[in-house]
């Protein structure tokens, strides 16, 4: 969150709703007179107990879009894609946002750091890597799912990201 959109000084922590658990935690951007921005971050579903997810379901009901980050080398289970699909509403399924991160990392190839692009051989394995999310969106149904790769390391894409997160907004939020 910090990487994309480089408030100084870096976000503060709000609210951390499991201190043990350190699950869900909220964070919050001033828009000048637009109002404000609040970001939930969960460091990972993968290991919530069933108090936290309904926790969860419930900060999530009052978001305006989603945004998934993955890494761009990680495996993507059709499990976590079942998770997703019953913690989002239709609304949050139809303005989710899946970003991947450190594609910076994608093999085979290596990053330019020169020109801070991917190299030929990178850039393919990127779009397959895209191309590979997008399907499986499709399979489970969710075909309105936008699919950003980035690179936080490498300020690569951000604005691409905060585009797709912008478009995902409602009208009437933006």
């Amino acid at each position: 969150i910090n990487e994309l959109f480089s408030p100084q000084p870096k976000l503060p922590m709000n609210k951390q709703y499991f201190d043990s658990f350190d699950v869900v935690r909220t964070f919050e951007l001033s828009l000048a007179e637009r109002g404000k921005l609040i970001v939930v971050n969960s460091t990972s579903f993968d290991n919530i107990n069933s108090l936290s997810k309904t926790v969860a379901s419930e900060i999530l009901r009052e978001c305006d879009i989603a945004l998934w980050i993955l890494k761009a080398e990680e495996d993507f289970p059709d499990m976590k894609l079942k998770f997703v699909k019953t913690m989002l509403s239709n609304k949050l399924l139809n303005s989710l946002v899946v970003a991947i991160n450190q594609i910076d990392l994608v093999n085979p190839g290596n990053w330019n750091l020169s020109i801070n692009l991917p190299s030929v051989k990178q850039e393919k394995a990127i779009i397959e890597v895209e191309d590979k999310i997008q399907k499986l969106f499709r399979v489970a149904e969710i075909n309105s799912v936008k699919v950003v790769s980035y690179s936080a390391k490498r300020k690569y894409r951000l604005k691409k990201l905060f585009r797709a997160l912008v478009d995902a907004c409602p009208e009437d939020r933006v």
